[in-house]
């Protein structure tokens, strides 16, 4: 909802999705509201947290799970991760601030606590004034999700994935920005098997 009101939905919709479901932590904006009811309400919204752990069987599993501006706010970005396996039976698109590759592959960087001059050293333009707390200033920690807590390289985005049981299929970079297209597939680990929901 923040600061698009829903619009990713709405895209669906008008690219032939049957059925729609928008998940976000913030209420439904006024804007969203009237749009969906212009849309006859073909758009279902559920407030909810991405980690919580009841969040799959509340909404059930989707054909494309679609996930923008998320992961760097999240504390712990794997267990989220895996959420959106528990909710994809298909095609995952996940899309996240990253920073550019390191010396080490998979590697990402923790914001917190960084002090001024190592944040800068990250090639970000911090000649706006500062509103990516965590990023171009310090973390405020009782503002819990508003905070940007990692950056992780396009690597690091992609083992990651991997890990909670997706295929990646496709990696986008942009300037400070990665997109991943990848698939549900089926994953063991020695944490135990893994619920493939085509299963």
């Amino acid at each position: 909802m923040w600061r698009v009101d829903g619009a990713y939905a709405f895209h669906a919709l008008a690219s032939g999705a049957t059925a729609v479901t928008g998940i976000d932590i913030n209420p439904a904006t006024p804007k969203f509201c009237e749009r969906n009811a212009a849309a006859k309400d073909r758009v279902r919204f559920v407030q909810s947290d991405i980690n919580d752990p009841a969040l799959p069987d509340r909404v059930g599993e989707f054909d494309v799970v679609f996930c923008s501006g998320v992961l760097y706010h999240v504390p712990n970005p794997v267990f989220s991760i895996e959420q959106l396996r528990r909710l994809c039976r298909g095609t995952l698109i996940l899309t996240t601030a990253s920073v550019l590759e390191r010396e080490t592959p998979h590697a990402a960087v923790f914001l917190p606590y960084l002090d001024v001059a190592e944040r800068q050293r990250l090639d970000f333009d911090f000649s706006a004034p500062a509103r990516k707390r965590g990023l171009d200033s310090a973390v405020v920690e009782h503002r819990g999700y508003a905070n940007w807590l990692w950056l992780p390289t396009a690597s690091c985005v992609r083992a990651m994935v991997r890990f909670a049981g997706f295929e990646p299929l496709a990696c986008y970079e942009h300037r400070h920005v990665t997109t991943l297209v990848a698939r549900a597939a089926p994953v063991e680990t020695q944490w135990g098997p893994r619920r493939d929901p085509s299963a």
